[in-house]
């Protein structure tokens, strides 16, 4: 008999959840599948819009375990403990898996019960690879607010360069995302010559002739889903290595984009394999007497992105093989101290036939479009 799979919590907290039942609910539920056949307990105030999502067939209340009667003397943990361990009961499951970050208060009290409690982090993040049409329209609309906010940002970068800094083009796209039912506080806007450090937000004024790389990933708020997504502009005239460093990257992107099929394992090393005939540094050969690179292709080649703006596939180092369907963020990069940071980013779909576009993307190059 196939192993029962066993999720509790809320959507906030536990993107398997909502990858589950496709609505967004804050309060816990119990979600349980066994042969096939999966069931959700919730409390009476988000049993429609679970069913409503209609991605579960077998909704019932949380009633039917106890909950208007436990709750009267137990606290929030002991209480869906209890629930939890009355639901396996009536299933005769003494076996489930869970995910890696389960609650270990519902763990415990269930291995207390004699239930035998096992972490299967893979099949679950192969669960969420698999996305369902509401996920990958989420993720469009997100798309769609990212593309607005970048246009907004070279608008800003072409039309009212004067002053500019990228915290004013940060607010800017902020708002424009808010406008196309999209968030995001952490876009990061990369300016200057300098190298910048990661994840840092960027902070200063632009200045003319130097790239300007912008990563977006907003959350489509009605789904939860997110995007990633980032291009490099020069508001003025790029250098030289400007231009060879963005062709580099561009060149790799399609290598990739191409490669981005089921089974390939591999796809940072084929991006690898251009930037280093380039001579650039990779983390695979960071430069001798180095464990790190210091400059060129410093990080990974991207990464899944879904209820989560990283998650399963990893597209580093480490082989882990794709999945047809599964969406990565595809961003090779460049950065050297004195040329600044390059870097094009689409999120795909991969499929037989290489990675797909989950829209229309926006021109690249590093001249702003409308120029």
């Amino acid at each position: 008999m196939t192993d029962a799979l066993l999720l509790v919590g809320g959507t906030t907290r536990s993107p398997e959840i909502r990858h589950e039942i496709a609505a967004d609910i804050p309060d816990p539920v119990i979600w349980l599948e066994r042969g096939g056949r999966a069931t959700v307990w919730a409390t009476a105030v988000d049993l429609e819009p679970i069913r409503a999502a209609e991605a579960i067939a077998d909704v019932r209340s949380a009633d039917d375990l106890g909950y208007f009667d436990l709750r009267a003397d137990r606290a929030v943990p002991e209480l869906w403990a209890e629930m939890t361990r009355r639901a396996l009961a009536a299933e005769g499951l003494a076996r489930v898996l869970v995910p890696w970050d389960f609650p270990v208060r519902i763990a415990d009290a269930l291995r207390d019960a004699a239930v035998e409690v096992t972490v299967d982090a893979e099949t679950f993040a192969a669960r969420r690879r698999a996305k369902g049409e509401w996920e990958l329209d989420g993720m469009r609309r997100a798309g769609a607010a990212a593309q607005a906010a970048l246009l907004e940002a070279a608008r800003l970068l072409r039309e009212e360069p004067a002053g500019l800094t990228c915290e004013r083009i940060r607010e800017r796209m902020t708002t424009t995302l808010l406008a196309h039912g999209a968030e995001s506080e952490e876009i990061l806007i990369h300016a200057g010559a300098a190298m910048p450090q990661g994840h840092e937000l960027g902070f200063g004024p632009i200045e003319a002739d130097l790239p300007v790389q912008i990563d977006c990933f907003p959350r489509h708020r009605a789904s939860g889903m997110y995007i990633d997504m980032s291009r490099t502009w020069v508001p003025g005239t790029p250098s030289d290595a400007a231009r060879r460093h963005w062709q580099d990257c561009m060149d790799a992107y399609e290598v990739a984009l191409a490669s981005a099929r089921p089974g390939v394992e591999d796809l940072y090393g084929r991006a690898c394999d251009v930037l280093e005939a380039r001579g650039h540094p990779t983390q695979r050969r960071p430069g001798e007497g180095r464990a790190q690179p210091d400059r060129g292709f410093r990080y990974s080649l991207g990464h899944g992105v879904g209820l989560e703006v990283h998650e399963a596939p990893s597209l580093s180092r480490r082989p882990d093989p794709l999945a047809e369907g599964d969406t990565i963020a595809i961003e090779p990069s460049l950065g050297y101290e004195g040329v600044g940071f390059v870097m094009v980013e689409e999120t795909v779909q991969v499929t037989p036939d290489g990675g797909r576009h989950l829209l229309e993307p926006l021109p690249f190059g590093l001249d702003l479009p409308g120029d």
